[in-house]
């Protein structure tokens, strides 16, 4: 995966995140994931790697990003995909799958 840059929001869930790029193999496998468990009408796909869950000042958030932005690597590989449900706080979430990643 290639990362592209550190970004915040007011949401708790995306306090601090790294933004993934839309490369084509993960739009087709966010479209398959889609048909396969949740069909419902598709949301914005927004792909991200969450560093940091929480409310922070907008300032601390900033500060943190801009610390970051020194020190983490463009690119990002993966051996292994977990899936979890997440309905709930991150203390209910559960791991229902875990696959070895190929090529």
């Amino acid at each position: 995966m290639t990362l592209t840059r550190i970004d915040w929001e007011d949401a708790y869930y995306r306090c601090l995140s790294i933004r993934v790029a839309p490369s084509p193999r993960l739009l087709q496998a966010h479209h398959r994931a889609r048909a396969v468990f949740a069909p419902a009408p598709e949301r914005a796909f927004r792909p991200h790697l969450s560093l940091l869950y929480g409310e922070l000042p907008e300032t601390r958030k900033a500060a943190l990003a801009r610390r970051l932005e020194r020190e983490y690597s463009e690119r990002l590989g993966a051996l292994r995909l977990a899936l979890y449900t997440t309905g709930g706080p991150p203390g209910a979430w559960r791991c229902i799958g875990s696959f070895e990643m190929g090529g």
